[in-house]
């Protein structure tokens, strides 16, 4: 027997409906607003080759440009697809669509070239993450 009244009900059909639209597709931001002097400038994320920790800030390497952005590099990392950038290292993401190759090294170390020729140390620990993607 049910004991809920009408409001109950549609409090639990609303958070229902709420959760499922959740579910659906999460939205992954497609420009970042950069903070540039007296303006800000809004990059594109498919231009984004691989981002840095730098303290409270995170140095992102685009194609043609490096910008400064005041963020962690763990609040960006979620508003990026996981299917396009992956954590390399504690302080490096990549976008894979930048990526030439990934070189096995001796020890289970890895380095994961970039077409522009840029080499990272991917560590072993992320190693798995990337070749899922892959």
């Amino acid at each position: 027997m049910n004991t809920d009244g009408p409001a109950i009900r549609n409090v639990k059909e609303t958070l229902i409906r709420l959760l499922q639209q959740m579910d659906q597709k999460m939205e992954f931001r497609q420009r970042l607003p950069i903070k540039e002097n007296e303006r800000i400038v809004l990059l594109p994320v498919q231009e984004i080759e691989w981002i840095k920790a730098d303290g409270k800030y995170v140095l992102i390497h685009a194609k043609d440009s490096n910008h400064h952005m005041r963020i962690t590099l763990r609040e960006l990392e979620a508003r990026l697809d996981p299917a396009k950038f992956v954590r390399i290292r504690r302080s490096h993401i990549i976008n894979i669509d930048y990526i030439n190759e990934h070189q096995i090294r001796f020890h289970g170390d890895y380095n994961v070239i970039l077409k522009n020729g840029t080499g990272l140390r991917l560590n072993r620990r992320y190693n798995e993450r990337l070749l899922d993607i892959f």
